[in-house]
């Protein structure tokens, strides 16, 4: 996936604000508050070293915890400061505010290669609700705007999507290394191509399975949701185990799907199993494994997968050229529940002639405690982002690709350069963008959106997500005439700026499901322009 990096730059003596995921995990000891989890932090050291070395001028944004739009003492990013500080080892200043004349002015002062972090964007109301005026405030700050932040690139807030209309955008390194593991190593991946997907609902996870049935030849199913497939594909009962009547239509489209692709659909064979399960405290009670086949008594629950699963999947992996792992096999937060999520790590860390590749969230987390974080390929530092990018989804705050951002090259080409006054073109619809000035002052515009090819669920979100209407807006403002359509105006537009042109389900298309209309509506500004929602930043 090709997206303009700080390597494609020169950031030299420019201020460039950068989104990081500071969101690290704090703890009061002594009357202060002290990060017990640095990782966070570290992963963005050599972004910041490059920007140092290259002697731009860094202003850091971050959120940290839930303050709900609140100012919070216990969740100020005071104490990442000084963490930072020590892990660099340059001083970094810190600001009180994260917008504002205070904010402004100590970025102003910042001297080549010199570093500040600013307080707690979520201090801010608007920042959740992507405020464009907050957004326009952060852009203040700087002439370059860098997200580094993977976990947060799925949220369109104001200082991760909102930001990126109003400067020139790039990626920092972090984020070019999740990009280039969680979606180019997977679109071509050496094979056999196993995916291991745990987790608690299989609702949740629908979505990843569907668009990893494209491209897997093993799918290897184990936590909560694998009870439902058991159910489905063995005949047995389930006791109090998660399961929901209403999952077995999902999990049985998977199966279908996976057979008529000839995907290999592994799912445990055994549990293990307890008559009592109460999490917030930790414990369980009596537990035993279940033989093969064998039902779960109605009284007691699984917990996590059983030895002859282990030996199954251990197998599969131990064949595998490329490994993703997104979920646990059981509730390995709980030591007596964690053995099977734990030698799947080990067999996952023991399979040295594959790419392993760790999709985020609880899956980080069994790695670590495995002891085994050392022995993969890569561990993604997404949870949320890294399953809405494996089901295809659009990610807001994702960086622009080199065609569809502003020109930010170190050496740029004569020929392509255009004058600041011109807009680029965004995508390959042969619709002009109208001038400003065609636009009367306080000019509405509602336009209805065909679909022809798509399910409901898979189009809207991307093209909100993208920031497209405006775009969509001025095209019809410039042929008023003729109505938009999808396959001609919209989808040229998304296969040249989205993940995926489509929604993970190809059956449903083929089914022949369809969304009527959508109504795009945009107003222009006081200058007489659309104006910019959240998403990449426009060409200029």
């Amino acid at each position: 996936m090709a997206k303009q990096s700080i390597r494609d730059i020169n950031p030299s003596g420019k201020r460039c604000l950068v989104r990081v995921d500071f969101n690290v995990p704090l703890e009061a000891k002594d009357g202060a508050m002290v990060i017990t989890d640095a990782t966070r932090i570290e992963e963005t050291l050599p972004t910041l070293q490059y920007l140092i070395a290259q002697g731009a001028k860094i202003i850091l944004c971050s959120h940290l915890g839930r303050p709900k739009g609140q100012i919070d003492p216990q969740q100020s990013l005071r104490p990442v400061a000084a963490a930072l500080s020590t892990l660099l080892g340059v001083p970094v200043a810190f600001c009180p505010t994260s917008v504002g004349a205070e904010a402004e002015s100590m970025a102003r002062a910042l001297p080549d290669g010199g570093v500040l972090l600013l307080e707690n964007v979520r201090f801010h109301p608007g920042e959740e609700q992507n405020d464009p005026d907050l957004s326009r405030q952060f852009a203040a700050l700087a002439e370059i705007y860098v997200n580094d932040a993977f976990g947060s690139a799925h949220r369109a807030h104001s200082s991760t999507a909102g930001v990126a209309a109003f400067l020139p955008a790039v990626s920092g390194l972090l984020m070019e290394k999740e990009l280039a593991y969680m979606h180019d190593e997977l679109q071509d991946p050496q094979r056999p191509f196993v995916v291991i997907l745990g987790g608690a609902k299989v609702s949740d996870k629908i979505n990843v399975i569907n668009a990893l049935l494209e491209k897997a030849d093993t799918i290897i199913i184990g936590g909560g949701m694998a009870y439902t497939f058991r159910k489905l594909v063995q005949g047995i009962t389930l006791g109090k185990s998660l399961y929901k009547p209403e999952w077995e239509p999902i999990a049985a489209a998977a199966l279908a799907k996976a057979q008529a692709r000839g995907v290999k659909f592994l799912i445990p064979v055994d549990a293990l199993i307890t008559d009592r399960f109460d999490f917030p405290s930790q414990q369980v009670g009596e537990t035993r494994y279940t033989q093969p086949g064998e039902s779960i008594p109605d009284d007691w629950e699984g917990v996590d997968i059983g030895p002859e699963s282990v030996t199954l999947f251990s197998a599969e992996i131990a064949r595998a050229r490329t490994v993703l792992w997104n979920g646990p096999m059981g509730v390995f937060e709980i030591p007596a529940c964690a053995k099977g999520t734990f030698d799947i790590a080990h067999a996952i860390a023991a399979n040295r002639e594959a790419k392993t590749i760790i999709g985020g969230g609880d899956s980080v987390k069994a790695v670590k405690k495995a002891g085994v974080a050392d022995q993969v390929t890569f561990i993604s530092t997404g949870g949320g982002a890294s399953l809405e990018l494996l089901e295809g989804k659009v990610s807001p705050a994702s960086p622009p690709s080199p065609t569809s951002s502003r020109s930010l090259r170190k050496k740029p080409s004569p020929a392509k350069a255009q004058p600041s006054s011109q807009a680029a073109p965004l995508s390959r619809s042969p619709r002009p963008r109208p001038a400003p000035s065609s636009l009367p002052e306080n000019q509405s515009l509602a336009r209805r959106i065909y679909f022809d090819d798509l399910s409901p669920s898979a189009m809207p979100r991307p093209l909100l997500s993208l920031g497209l209407l405006p775009l969509l807006a001025s095209s019809a403002l410039a042929a008023p005439s003729a109505p938009l359509s999808y396959n001609r105006d919209i989808r040229p537009i998304l296969s040249e700026n989205c993940f995926s042109c489509h929604g993970p389900d190809s059956a449903s298309r083929k089914a022949g499901l369809r969304l009527d209309s959508f109504e795009a509506a945009t107003a222009p500004n006081k200058e007489g322009r659309p104006p910019r929602p959240p998403g990449p930043a426009a060409p200029r």
